[in-house]
Order: structure tokens, then sequence, then C-alpha cells
């Protein structure tokens, strides 16, 4: 497996692309990961530092328990605040951003194969695989098996 790296104003992305093989599956999922890593910088550049920098945390930091105590000290700001601000600024709940984007997360590694259900929930901050299966379903309208077997 390759490791990608973009880099722009001090922050790092990892993007994840299956081996150096040239399949067109593997170069499907690396393009699609590139595209999303684009339109994340785009959206970056709207919001305000604390909102960036929230952002970027919650994107490097998907494996983990993430609370909005904790975001708050990443912003330096006070937790009701930074709740405030982030829907104001993105429209859009804390919760539901984390939720989004383990699951945006989630679907790239499904293209992988070689990835486990259970090493994919882990992998986006769900200890719990059949927990992880119920929130991916009520998001996409389909399991994470079946959405692995789609394409």
């Amino acid at each position: 497996e390759c490791l990608f790296k973009l880099h722009g104003r001090g922050e790092t992305e990892e993007i994840m692309a299956a081996g150096p093989s040239g399949q067109r599956e593997d170069l499907i999922v690396f393009y699609k990961n590139m595209k999303s890593a684009v339109l994340e910088r785009q959206e970056d550049r709207e919001d305000s530092q604390p909102v960036r920098a929230v952002k970027e945390f919650i994107r490097q930091n998907l494996d983990t328990n993430i609370s909005l105590a904790i975001l708050a000290e990443v912003a330096y700001v006070h937790p009701a605040y930074l709740s405030t601000l982030f829907k104001k600024e993105t429209g859009e709940n804390l919760t539901d951003y984390i939720v989004d984007c383990r699951i945006g997360r989630a679907k790239e590694l499904l293209a992988q194969p070689h990835y486990k259900i259970y090493e994919i929930a882990v992998a986006v901050g769900f200890n719990d695989a059949k927990y992880f299966s119920n929130v991916f379903k009520n998001i996409t309208g389909m399991t994470p098996r079946e959405w692995r077997g789609r394409e």
C-alpha cells in the first residue's frame, strides 16, 4: 500500500491508495481520495481558524474518541462557542460532521478488499463492528458488506 501526503498551510493529509500496481480499481480509489482532499481544502479556506483546526484534527484522529471538550482545546475556544461557531460556518453540527467523516473514510477503506469490516470499524473510531454497521446503514442505506459488493 502506498501512502501519499498533501502538504498545505502546514497541515498534512494522508491519502491511502492500494498498491502501486496501476490496476484500474487502485487508480480509481486513489483519484477519488485526491478529489476528496482537494474539495476539503477548498471548504477549509472559507472557514475561520478554529473551525479549520477542528476539521483537520477530526480528519487526522478518526480512530480516537473525539469530544467537544477535546475539540475546544484544539481550537483554543470555549466548547459552547465552538459548537455555535462550527454550526454557523458549516451549517452542520459537530457530531454529524464527525460521523460523516468517519463514514466517508470507511467508504474509502471498503474499496480495499484486504481490510475486514471490523478492522475498518476500529480504524474509523467504532469499537463495536455491529454498531458501526448500523450507523453505516443509517447513513448510506446499505450495510458495509453491501457497499463493498456494489462495485
